[in-house]
């Protein structure tokens, strides 16, 4: 398969177009989650602890997770994929979303580690952190790519609702 160059220019502008016409529905699905973002962010101002803080950090990643799925969703699926004012309820598509940012940032983990090394250490932490996030993405097109195409195979297949004898 031959891929087209893809004008980056047009795509980043495509995209900007796309979201300011829409922008009312986005600050109406988003602004709940961002209201909710910006006033934890207040909330280190009180000096919480320890404790506190970890609460507020991981109260923190559930408004971004709400934020980057709706979007997305809005981005991708358009304005009938998620409720007027944003998603309202916690499922499995979230659960999963947070699973595998805390997967990836393990994984992170060790290319950190490389940044201690006297003078090549950050370019090597740089180099490691794009490769296993690069490695994330690929496997993340390919599964995508082989449900996309599973689905077009049943799609071609009809099965009878009742029995032809």
């Amino acid at each position: 398969m031959i891929v087209d160059q893809i004008d980056t220019g047009k795509v980043i502008a495509g995209a900007l177009v796309f979201v300011a016409e829409r922008r009312a529905r986005f600050a109406k699905a988003l602004a709940i989650p961002f209201v909710v973002y910006c006033s934890l962010d207040f909330a280190y101002l009180l000096n919480p602890g320890a404790v506190g803080e970890a609460l507020v950090a991981f109260l923190e990643l559930l408004a971004q997770t709400v934020l980057a799925i709706s979007t997305h969703r809005l981005l991708l699926l358009g304005d009938d994929s998620i409720p007027d004012w944003g998603l309202t309820s916690w499922g499995k598509r979230e659960l999963y979303f947070v699973m595998h940012l805390f997967l990836v940032m393990l994984c992170l983990v060790p290319a950190a580690l490389l940044a201690f090394i006297p003078a090549v250490g950050p370019i090597l932490a740089l180099v490691a952190a794009g490769w296993i996030l690069a490695r994330d993405e690929s496997q993340q097109s390919c599964r995508h790519q082989a449900e996309h195409h599973e689905k077009e195979m049943y799609d071609e297949v009809e099965f009878p609702l009742t029995p032809t004898c």
